[in-house]
């Protein structure tokens, strides 16, 4: 009985060995293309790099990740970064109406920070992107462990009528300083939004005609013509962003109490330099780069000194490789 039954075993075992391997199921931090579901919106993010893990959402007004994660690729050798589209964006889903708001766009932060199990993440934002995790940090500071604000924004429709004012003032001149460029006029008709886009591919042939203005060297544009060609613009997305984000985060600023590192061109016109240096002057915790010669993409304009810089700060505002 005893003999049957080891021979019994080892066909089992033999049988077994033969098997193919069951698939690895892939988790959430996987590389590659995920879905998850936030407040019953279906996100759409990537994963992608090595190192601590940074949640980077796009800015929340139209472009998807595209511009992101095929320009930003050098700074994956510091983070492991997850490139969220936000609602209404790229390939996530167009939620109600009235659902895309600064609340939402938290909230699907904390949601993804949660479906990903991290207690305390690096965030990373550019522009409006910036204003995302700023926001999420006046909320949830105990889950994060340092911010990386890319020409970050503070001020968007502010309810300050005099406070906008003086944004939009500073942003016209740097738009001007930028006159007497070949296609400067056509560039500010649509960097003005004229005539007013009524399809995604009209919104995107207006926003990549505004690149005399957003490039300090019009010659470096080549730089990101791939990221730029590939990115989805959702108009939706835009008209739900114009009517329901209003924010200032001026005042706000010194309550925030997380590392950060703030990274600007000096000659960037969607945020003006005076923005940064209030934004770096109004954290409690910041260190501060300011790239000369470079517009609202310093990274693809100046890129050797950008990602170097960026690299060689990190550590003095909490950054550890072997972070999780």
């Amino acid at each position: 009985m005893k003999r049957l039954l080891m021979l019994l075993s080892l066909g089992f075992l033999l049988v077994s060995s033969a098997l193919p391997a069951a698939a690895a199921v892939p988790g959430p931090l996987a590389p590659g293309d995920h879905n998850f579901v936030s407040n019953g919106v279906r996100l759409w993010y990537k994963v992608s790099g090595h190192g601590p893990v940074a949640l980077l959402p796009t800015p929340g007004w139209g472009p998807s990740a595209e511009y992101l994660f095929l320009s930003l690729q050098p700074l994956e050798r510091d983070f492991t970064i997850v490139y969220l589209d936000t609602r209404a964006t790229g390939r996530s889903q167009v939620p109600a109406a009235e659902a895309v708001t600064m609340e939402d766009f938290v909230g699907d932060l904390d949601n993804l920070r949660r479906h990903l199990k991290l207690d305390q993440p690096w965030f990373i934002g550019h522009s409006m992107g910036g204003t995302q995790i700023l926001e999420y940090s006046l909320r949830h500071p105990q889950h994060v462990r340092g911010l990386l604000l890319l020409a970050a924004a503070i001020t968007n429709n502010a309810p300050d009528a005099a406070r906008q004012a003086e944004v939009e003032r500073q942003v016209m001149q740097q738009v001007e300083s930028r006159r007497g460029r070949p296609g400067f006029e056509t560039a500010l008709k649509a960097f003005k939004g004229d005539p007013s886009p009524t399809t995604d591919a009209e919104f995107k042939a207006q926003i990549l005609a505004t690149v005399p203005i957003e490039m300090y060297d019009m010659s470096k544009a080549v730089n990101g013509k791939d990221a730029f060609e590939q990115v989805r613009f959702s108009l939706v997305a835009f008209q739900r962003f114009v009517a329901g984000v209003r924010t200032d985060l001026a005042p706000a600023l010194p309550r925030i109490q997380v590392p950060a590192l703030v990274v600007a061109g000096a000659d960037d016109v969607e945020v003006p330099w005076q923005q940064t240096l209030s934004l770096h002057r109004g954290l409690a915790h910041s260190k501060l780069i300011l790239i000369p010669n470079a517009g609202h993409f310093a990274w693809l304009e100046q890129p050797d000194a950008w990602f170097q810089q960026v690299h060689d700060f990190l550590p003095t505002v909490g950054y550890r490789a072997d972070a999780p």
